[in-house]
């Protein structure tokens, strides 16, 4: 593996579980028992090594979606794996990795949450136009749809909601999503999802 690589998958997995504020690259170093400079060279500052993080993890969000997207099955099939890929790539990232982001890197977080919006757009854009076409989901406007999952991510990312709630941000993002499939599904298209939900094993309620 090369350097490059290595410190960002140490940095990752430290970011991802701890959080980024309060962890300096003097840490970091430390930990890879290299020096800060060498740091530096790939990532001028910690800043520039978030930024690489989420680009990382934006560049694999797409490349699992287009390979989901471009199977010849049905758009049941095509959604239960999109939702098991998010749901697994998800439980990776802690609450403060998430808090980090919200509160002390908002631009970083926007910039972020754009670029995932205006691609899951595409996708599930064309995943819902098949959907119609195979009669298996509702004859919904594909905006609202789109605006609806839209909705409840901020929700759900939403700290007060997780707090008066008292459920993780695993449970609350698998009891929204089962509700808004549900709902936009066909009879049909329901009786596929309840089979794929079983056979993958997608929720933990």
């Amino acid at each position: 593996m090369k350097e490059k690589d290595i410190i960002l998958k140490y940095a990752g997995e430290k970011f991802y579980k701890e959080g980024f504020n309060k962890i300096s690259m003097d840490e970091i170093a430390s930990q890879l028992h290299i020096s800060k400079k060498t740091i530096y060279k790939y990532f001028p500052s910690k800043d520039k090594l978030i930024e690489a993080l989420l680009d990382k993890n934006c560049e694999y969000h797409l490349e699992n979606e287009l390979r989901i997207l471009t199977q010849n099955t049905n758009v049941v099939k095509k959604i239960a794996q999109m939702i098991q890929f998010n749901l697994n790539d998800s439980s990776k990232f802690g609450d403060k990795w998430l808090n980090d982001l919200r509160f002390h890197k908002p631009e970083l977080w926007d910039i972020h949450m754009r670029f995932k919006n205006e691609k899951h757009y595409y996708h599930f854009n064309k995943i819902f136009s098949q959907g119609k076409k195979e009669k298996l989901l509702k004859d919904i406007p594909i905006e609202l749809i789109l605006n609806g999952i839209e909705s409840i991510i901020k929700s759900v990312l939403h700290t007060d909601y997780l707090v008066s709630s008292n459920l993780s941000l695993r449970q609350a993002m698998n009891y929204s999503i089962d509700i808004l499939i549900s709902g936009i599904l066909t009879e049909k298209g329901l009786k596929i999802y309840n089979r794929e939900k079983k056979l993958l094993k997608l929720y933990k309620f």
